[in-house]
């Protein structure tokens, strides 16, 4: 047998206190949607193309925040337009499983409206054996989006 160190009594609950204390940060909306069909115009032979339509997978509530400085280097010639984002979700709002490349939309930007105007793609979305929030992790490039689609 070997010797047990102990680190002293264990916290109990602090999951559920560090979710209590998240959720009242979480006053923005968000929504994860994948792009489906569609084809683009063929004008060499004259067929139109046929629209995508957007099916939203799951809608709710989040905190979401910009994280660090720009992401790609920039230089005096060329301006960095990609941001690191990450939003923490309720884990009790059952969000899905989030791969990398999962498309995602801010709804509401609680006191940054801004916010909803960027196209936001997933990076990561993993957490630990004692996860309190699910925290996504996302990139946007900052260039304004025109949605052309409500969320339901």
């Amino acid at each position: 047998d070997r010797d047990m160190v102990s680190i002293g009594t264990p916290v109990v609950g602090w999951q559920d206190n560090t979710l209590a204390t998240a959720r009242q940060f979480m006053t923005g909306e968000v929504c994860f949607y994948r792009v489906v069909g569609g084809q683009e115009d063929l004008p060499e032979i004259g067929q139109p193309g046929t629209p995508a339509t957007v099916e939203v997978f799951w809608r709710g509530k989040a905190r979401i925040q910009h994280l660090r400085a720009p992401r790609r280097d920039s230089t005096e010639y060329q301006a960095s337009d990609s941001r690191s984002f990450r939003f923490q979700l309720d884990p009790e709002d059952n969000p899905p499983a989030l791969y990398a490349g999962t498309k995602a939309r801010v709804l509401n930007g609680g006191r940054d409206e801004q916010l909803t105007t960027y196209a936001y793609q997933v990076e990561s979305a993993v957490n630990s054996t004692q996860m309190a929030v699910r925290t996504v992790e996302l990139t946007a490039d900052m260039r304004p989006t025109t949605w052309g689609w409500d969320a339901p």
